[in-house]
């Protein structure tokens, strides 16, 4: 038993838990790229931190390949309660934002923003900002394949 703890700490040390990123090769609305990583038994990808959002927009930059303008769905919306941005994954409010200045706005002519991407386009002022997108636009999204390194109790 002793053995086995020290074998899953050394594992976590190692960085075995640690949560990858995935950008499927689709564009797709915000519903369906939720349905798609749960299938896959991920979630849309949470960004808790600065180091979290750092990590991800390089790979993002690197994954698609981003010169002139990129967007990604996240995991964030504010469909319960506009204005009240939660993570899908785990239902918390998200704390750590990054939204570009006058963002939230939910407002794009008639449709409502409750989604939320990120998105690289230099010349419209975003650079690896948060925006609130229209749910039903087809974006890349990143899943985020989820772990659980605790140690469970027997």
């Amino acid at each position: 038993m002793i053995l086995f703890i020290l074998i899953l700490l050394s594992s976590t040390q190692l960085g075995i838990c640690v949560n990858p990123y995935v950008i499927p090769n689709i564009r797709v609305n915000w519903h369906k790229a939720h349905e798609f990583c749960k299938y896959n038994g991920m979630e849309l990808a949470s960004v808790t931190d600065w180091a979290t959002h750092k990590k991800l927009t390089e790979f993002v930059a690197q994954e698609l390949n981003c010169s002139t303008w990129c967007a990604v769905w996240i995991g964030a919306n504010d469909l319960g309660d506009e204005g009240s941005f939660t993570w899908v994954g785990t239902g918390r409010r998200v704390v750590f934002d990054n939204w570009k200045p006058n963002q939230p706005s939910n407002s794009n002519g008639d449709q409502e923003e409750h989604c939320v991407e990120i998105l690289y386009h230099p010349r419209g002022g975003f650079n690896w900002q948060w925006n609130d997108g229209v749910c039903k636009h087809e974006k890349y999204f990143v899943c985020e394949k989820v772990y659980n390194c605790e140690i469970q109790e027997f």
